[in-house]
């Protein structure tokens, strides 16, 4: 069995981070810290961002949410609460973001993809999500597993590429499951170029849809887990405990149904 040592790991990082990734990511990175200079500079907050220094871990509260990763994100920064460290770590994750959107959308041209980079690092919502400090970096982990787990679900079905996506939407989740419309979008983005370049099949975006269902199951079914080892209830906000209802199953099929529809006819046409 082949060993890993962190001598392979950085001679695989050194091979992956070629220099149309450096560029990509560098640019991203450094337009983000200018662009939101005075967010971060003068600390402003949304009109609900109540906590932007000292420290913060999230706990049962935030678990009962159903983000149950957030406490990974605040140990990672060390629970320190400091706009320009939280929006400097964000925005490292939103570079990351870049590379990977780039890649699922296979962009060929240089300046196509700086310039989607761009747009990444200073759309509102991202300067939103920066407002608050506290939760700021578990928000953007999970904008990059989620494009992450279109970027794999792309990729060839055989074992690894299924557990790597598998992994990316329940982390997704884990950190805020309002970015599920992210993988839903990117995702159906996706099947528009696939039939422009007429490289889709019926049965392709069935087993797609199919694997998004089991990734939402399996994260549901770590939630309970978790709620249950600390002896939590699932919050009812924002009707967190009814999540799983066939009734918002069908508001959230409901959400893209005209795209899908709309898939679904051009596969039938073919």
């Amino acid at each position: 069995m082949k060993t890993i040592s962190i001598d392979h790991i950085i001679q695989y990082l050194k091979q992956w981070f070629t220099k149309d990734r450096k560029r990509i990511f560098f640019i991203t990175l450094l337009v983000g810290l200018l662009v939101h200079f005075e967010l971060y500079a003068k600390e402003l907050l949304a009109y609900d961002g109540y906590w932007h220094y000292g420290t913060f871990l999230a706990k049962g509260w935030e678990i009962s949410l159903g983000r149950f990763l957030l406490p990974v994100s605040d140990l990672l920064r060390g629970t320190i609460v400091v706009s320009v460290l939280t929006t400097a770590l964000s925005l490292i994750c939103i570079a990351l973001s870049a590379i990977f959107l780039t890649e699922t959308l296979k962009m060929k041209k240089g300046y196509l993809k700086i310039l989607v980079g761009i747009l990444l690092a200073v759309t509102p919502t991202i300067s939103l999500t920066f407002m608050y400090p506290y939760t700021a970096f578990g928000y953007s982990l999970a904008m990059l597993f989620s494009i992450l787990s279109v970027y794999f679900l792309n990729k060839e079905k055989n074992k690894k590429n299924i557990i790597f996506f598998l992994f990316c939407i329940i982390t997704t989740l884990a950190f805020y499951q309002a970015y599920l419309c992210v993988i839903t979008t990117l995702w159906i983005i996706t099947y528009f170029f696939k039939i422009i370049e007429e490289k889709v099949t019926l049965k392709e975006f069935l087993i797609d849809l199919f694997l998004i269902i089991i990734g939402m199951v399996l994260y549901y079914i770590c939630f309970n887990i978790i709620v249950n080892l600390f002896n939590l209830s699932i919050t009812d906000y924002s009707n967190g405990s009814s999540i799983f209802r066939v009734s918002n199953f069908k508001k959230f099929m409901a959400i893209d149904s005209k795209y899908i529809s709309y898939i679904l006819s051009v596969l039938f046409y073919r």
